[in-house]
């Protein structure tokens, strides 16, 4: 370097013009403003008519200490919250630059990765925050009733940011690892929960999920723990962010489902040429005479091939099949009560299911448009519904499939509770027709949804908030008989409850 040519200055530590243009983009959206109102809706309506039935029959002095409820029920919502809408708001933030060919013109920028990270990461949890203040009017009702201490007040609020800084750094680092929105979405829900689970076992499930009240010396050990835990946790998170924001700057769009599947077929066919092999599909190269886009559906998805679908559902079931001993060792022999892990585990296959299904009718119009083969497809002579129909084939044979898992839940829930043979034909019948109109309404909300969308992920966001409002529905408006039957998961409860 010459004498006489200047010198590059390095940015100011203080200076943050990426989360100045993160913070300006969100504060010009109308949808943040729709966000917080609904959040603050739901919120209020919901500890409205919880409020009402707490303290409706605690008058005078009999409602002094009924805050110690009232505040437990708030710390929960919170944590709720945290993990429902985090990973909307969290999963884009750098995928979103891939997808736009941008992130590896930001790194020839003087920001350093580090700083690129940091902004997105207080860019993204700035919005939460904003909703997490929302609970302050109504602890201070709480805590204004009794039973709840300013101690308990500052450590709750002190646990809630810590795992808004440890879920919202996962959230980013998927962000960081995955090459779309809709992977990194998917992934933020799927190992979020996994990750989140896994403080468990390093305290205890009383003090992850909720906040018992009055505390004892253990229970303030364990929180202080977390207090501690939950911030280094976050620290390594964001290294790892920073690592894997320029490592996997220009990571190409791979279907990594199938190429796991192509793995896991060397082995198969290995074991199918010693064992005599047994085949559920061959492979046909031909072009079709008819019905031209569901043949191209059913060579461009993974989880529209038979063979891929049999081993899926097969992991699936080699689960559910494991979590079922443990459950029926467990049980009496005698039988006759309703087990809640059985319960659990029928939930959580239909979650499990219905994000599958979400994902899938997301995809089928808005990653056409993405891709930019949506105006090739509009110039064929197909109608728009035989493209539609045509499209959906995924949905019938991943319906088909996820049907053996469930329907094996409820075979053996109806064995352990030595249901009459009648009653246990109705549950059969009950449980066939709420999983056919569930599916339906599930999977075609989703296609609705990414007909209206321009994005996948802004799609999938779309769908999964849709039904989580309508499920909350029922609880939100004190159980409202037309909130009730708006409700996808009421016939689903009703079911499992013997109504």
């Amino acid at each position: 370097m010459s004498a006489a040519e200047p010198r590059i200055k390095r940015p100011p530590l203080i200076w943050f013009p990426l989360l100045a243009k993160e913070l300006t983009e969100k504060a010009n959206r109308p949808r943040t403003y729709w966000i917080r109102t609904a959040y603050a809706l739901a919120f209020f309506c919901y500890f409205g008519f919880e409020g009402y039935a707490l303290l409706e029959n605690a008058t005078g002095l009999g409602g002094l200490g009924t805050g110690a409820v009232f505040f437990e029920r708030i710390y929960r919502f919170q944590l709720i919250g945290t993990i429902l809408f985090l990973p909307a708001l969290m999963s884009g933030l750098i995928t979103y630059e891939k997808e736009r060919a941008s992130l590896p013109l930001l790194l020839t920028t003087d920001l350093a990765p580090w700083r690129i990270v940091l902004q997105k990461y207080i860019g993204g949890l700035m919005p939460m925050l904003a909703l997490q203040l929302t609970a302050i009017p109504m602890t201070a009702v709480a805590y204004s009733l009794g039973g709840v201490e300013a101690r308990d007040v500052w450590i709750a609020a002190a646990l809630i940011l810590a795992h808004t800084l440890n879920l919202g750094a996962f959230y980013l680092a998927c962000s960081a690892y995955c090459g779309t929105s809709v992977g990194a979405f998917v992934c933020a829900y799927l190992l979020g929960a996994v990750w989140f689970a896994l403080l468990v076992p390093l305290t205890s499930i009383e003090v992850v999920l909720g906040f018992p009240l009055p505390p004892n010396v253990e229970i303030y050990e364990l929180q202080f723990l977390l207090l501690k835990l939950l911030p280094a946790l976050a620290l390594g998170l964001l290294g790892l962010a920073t690592y894997w924001l320029r490592s996997r700057a220009e990571v190409s769009r791979k279907n990594r489902l199938r190429a796991v599947f192509r793995v896991l077929d060397k082995g198969f066919k290995r074991i199918n040429d010693l064992a005599g092999g047994v085949n559920f599909s061959t492979k046909s190269h031909s072009l079709p005479e008819a019905q031209p886009v569901r043949w191209r559906e059913l060579h461009q998805r993974s989880l529209a091939q038979p063979h891929y679908l049999v081993r899926m559902g097969l992991i699936v079931e080699i689960v559910a099949v494991a979590v079922l001993l443990y459950v029926a060792s467990k049980a009496s022999p005698w039988g006759g009560s309703e087990s809640e892990e059985l319960s659990l585990l029928f939930y959580t296959l239909w979650a499990l299911y219905a994000l599958v299904l979400i994902v899938q009718g997301a995809n089928i119009v808005a990653s056409e448009r993405s891709q930019q083969t949506l105006d090739v497809l509009l110039t064929t002579p197909l109608k728009g519904s035989t493209i539609l129909r045509e499209k959906s084939v995924v949905f019938v044979r991943i319906a088909t499939m996820a049907i053996i898992p469930l329907g094996t839940v409820c075979w053996v829930e109806t064995s352990m509770e030595h249901m009459p043979l009648m009653d246990a034909f109705k549950y059969g019948i009950y449980s066939l027709v709420t999983f056919i109109v569930g599916s339906c309404f599930v999977f075609w909300l989703a296609v609705a949804t990414g007909l209206r969308m321009r994005s996948s992920f802004k799609a999938l966001l779309t769908a999964i908030v849709i039904l989580i409002v309508m499920s909350a529905l029922p609880k939100v408006t004190g159980y409202n008989p037309i909130a009730i039957l708006l409700s996808p998961t009421t016939a689903i409860t009703l079911n499992e409850t013997n109504w």
